[in-house]
């Protein structure tokens, strides 16, 4: 979208600001980072593969499960330098 073209909150245009963020990348501080982490799941086009009405949650699922089935669901939306699985805590 350009300045002026359209107006910048359309959804065309966000559609296309989010898809050239991708692949995102972002630390999932201990304790506060799924609320953070679904925000960005649930974003649309971010994972389209991802089974309807699915929550983040750890504690339920367990985090190397939940981090596969993430990296399975949204291709090429988040970036795999420096991690095991999405919402690991390896950078701390």
């Amino acid at each position: 979208c350009q300045l002026g073209e359209v107006p910048l909150t359309s959804a065309r245009c966000q559609a296309a600001r989010l898809q050239a963020s991708r692949p995102m990348a972002w630390i999932h501080v201990p304790k506060s980072g799924t609320t953070l982490g679904n925000a960005l799941l649930h974003l649309p086009g971010m994972c389209p593969l991802l089974p309807p009405g699915f929550v983040l949650d750890a504690s339920r699922h367990g985090a190397c499960v939940v981090g596969g089935q993430i990296d399975q669901s949204c291709p090429g939306s988040f970036s795999s330098g420096g991690r095991y699985n999405f919402g690991d805590h390896s950078g701390l």
